[in-house]
């Protein structure tokens, strides 16, 4: 291999490690998976064009290697991911950890995680510690489909391989800069939005396979694909919609290092850099499982300690990885003379690895005997119904959902409007309209809260489409005529574009008040539902790990309590027609918030009400509801 190469991979791994561990010093590191894909087109590519395949043998043959070469320590990972996280990780997150370890097992990953990305509440979802095979599950894909193209294409006509493999990479590359702008959650993840990254590298394969050299620009060319690399990797961060035009960046910067090839002496042949870039596959496989599980395990929160921690175990097991399974593995006489063999241990791994994942999602969670009403796995899944009736309009907010509950005959209607903090009060609404024989409609978006400003979602398109949807939705409202609107949201989930605290506190005060100032100059009531107390994390997971202490979960109440600035716009308004309820001292005392109330676990994640408790707040909302009612009348 290469010496410039296994630095380049080296590099790569150390950035994709760097920013698991540090994301606020290596804020773009995530662009090392990039750098992975232009180096597997480029090496498959010239393997393929060294050694076509013309025939089904053939192309059994590549597939054979790539197993060995890969399925070994994927499926070790995978088997003892799923044993750690029996032993440290809370039941809770036992199904999302089994269903995705199945996609890793299968190479589908990426499209399970797509389809969680398009999912507000999924995506805020702890992290799985398989969730890192969405990259290596796109690169078995291409393994798939990419070799019996190059067949297809060798076998009608060789001249046409640039070509078709140009074409190929511009529509890839095209769907990626559009799906990136209008889904960036998917496009993030999805094969077609991401496989030009590997045919850049195929493009280069290509090129030097018919001579293309760089004899006299070699080391500035290299210096500018590293320079473009480490721009990526210090500059992007969360906030940069990528893959998208920004992917360029750090992939034709990999694609100039490949095309360099340089081959004189340097500090990249340090033997250190050449071993992590010879080991860079396990750094990769091992890094992430710990990065999640080894906190947990220690029962500490995350510290440089424990990245220490992190750091090591990862060289270590990436070592014995290499020098017990995956060597011996690819290399084993048995297994090179025999591709039966080879695919049958294929089979094997993935039915071990799937059968494994049953196990964890069918183990008991632990908690049965605590005397709570519901465990915290069934806490997680008892959410309101606008979930599962898909009443929601998700970044970029180009659909327009309204669901109808209660009565939807009645003469009295009701609609709620707001962002998830307020599609949690819907089965107390819901409760409350059934028994009252009023008709509710429901008017949701997830994030994007209820003013006419524009919210900094990392998606500039999403910002301007929150703002029209905004508008829209409160338009529908007052042409529906309702008797009341119930309007909640929280406000912290992002900031107003252009905006800090307290400043945005402040702007979003006056436009909330604006928003109530829009319904009540039509004469509607509106009933203002404060924001309810934010838990430290996910309130399942935590009962799940401390079911004998709960108290552990609480959180001091001036943490847990964000200020509010629609609950201060509707305590402010002067109309006589906008009422407020705050239910914080249901979950608060003056000191602390408690999130397991009674035998019931509030929350089924950080801050969303379960159904369950959500109805037990029932009375107050008809309480208050019915008195805003009345002050219209």
């Amino acid at each position: 291999m290469r010496t410039d190469i296994q630095a380049l991979r080296a590099l790569a791994v150390t950035v994709v490690v760097a920013f698991h561990l540090w994301p606020g010093r290596v804020s773009g590191g995530y662009v090392g998976v990039d750098v992975f894909f232009v180096i597997s087109g480029y090496l498959i590519t010239l393997h393929l064009a060294q050694r076509p395949p013309t025939s089904i043998a053939g192309l059994a043959d590549f597939w054979a290697r790539r197993v060995r070469r890969l399925i070994p320590a994927a499926a070790v990972v995978l088997v003892a991911t799923v044993v750690a996280s029996r032993l440290w990780l809370p039941a809770t997150q036992f199904a999302d950890i089994g269903r995705q370890v199945v996609g890793s097992a299968l190479y589908v990953q990426n499209w399970v995680l797509a389809d969680s990305a398009t999912d507000y509440l999924a995506a805020e979802n702890a992290p799985t510690p398989v969730q890192h095979y969405w990259s290596l599950s796109i690169e078995e894909q291409f393994y798939l489909f990419w070799p019996i193209l190059i067949a297809a294409v060798l076998a009608f006509r060789r001249a046409w391989l640039p070509l078709v493999t140009v074409a190929v990479f511009a529509a890839s590359l095209a769907w990626s800069i559009r799906l990136t702008d209008i889904d960036p959650g998917a496009a993030y993840f999805v094969t077609p939005a991401r496989v030009w990254e590997l045919l850049l590298g195929a493009l280069v394969a290509i090129a030097v396979h018919r001579g293309v050299t760089l004899p006299r620009w070699r080391g500035p060319v290299a210096l500018v694909g590293l320079a473009m690399i480490t721009y990526a990797v210090f500059w992007f961060d969360r906030a940069t919609a990528f893959p998208g035009s920004a992917a360029l960046v750090p992939t034709v910067g990999a694609a100039l290092v490949l095309l360099a090839a340089v081959d004189t002496r340097g500090p990249w042949e340090a033997r250190s850099i050449q071993l992590v870039g010879d080991w860079s596959y396990p750094i990769y496989l091992w890094h992430w499982p710990l990065v999640v599980i080894t906190p947990l395990a220690l029962g500490v929160d995350k510290t440089l300690r424990t990245d220490a921690v992190v750091l090591v175990l990862t060289i270590v097991l990436s070592g014995l990885t290499v020098h017990f399974i995956e060597r011996p593995l690819r290399f084993h006489p048995y297994l090179v003379a025999r591709k039966r063999a080879t695919f049958a241990m294929l089979a094997a791994s993935t039915a071990l690895t799937c059968g494994a994942a049953w196990a964890l999602t069918a183990a008991p969670d632990g908690t049965e005997d605590s005397g709570l009403a519901m465990t915290p796995v069934e806490a997680k899944a008892d959410q309101p119904a606008v979930y599962p009736d898909d009443c929601w309009a998700s970044a970029p907010f180009t659909t327009h959902p309204v669901c109808h509950y209660g009565d939807e005959d009645s003469d009295q209607r009701v609609a709620l409007i707001g962002n998830s903090h307020a599609g949690h009060w819907q089965p107390a609404l819901d409760e409350v309209a059934t028994e009252r024989g009023w008709a509710l409609d429901t008017y949701l978006a997830s994030q994007c809260y209820t003013v006419d400003l524009d919210i900094a979602f990392p998606n500039p398109k999403s910002t301007r489409n929150c703002r029209a949807w905004n508008a829209e939705s409160l338009q529908r409202i007052i042409d529906s005529d309702p008797s009341l609107v119930v309007i909640s949201n929280r406000t912290r989930t992002l900031p107003l574009a252009g905006l800090e605290q307290p400043e945005a506190d402040r702007v979003a005060q006056a436009a909330y008040a604006d928003t109530l100032d829009t319904l009540t100059d039509e004469g509607i009531p509106v009933l203002v539902i404060r924001d309810t107390p934010a838990a430290a994390g996910s309130v399942p997971d935590c009962v799940a790990l401390n079911a004998d202490d709960p108290a552990v979960c609480e959180r001091p109440r001036d943490e847990a309590v964000e200020p509010d600035p629609l609950a201060a716009a509707g305590r402010a308004d002067d109309s006589g027609l906008v009422s407020v309820l705050d239910v914080t001292d249901r979950l608060c005392d003056d000191e602390t918030c408690r999130f397991v109330v009674g035998d019931q676990i509030a929350y089924f994640d950080h801050g969303h009400l379960t159904a369950t408790f959500s109805r037990e707040l029932a009375p107050e909302v008809d309480e208050a509801a019915r008195k805003a009612i009345r002050s219209a009348a």
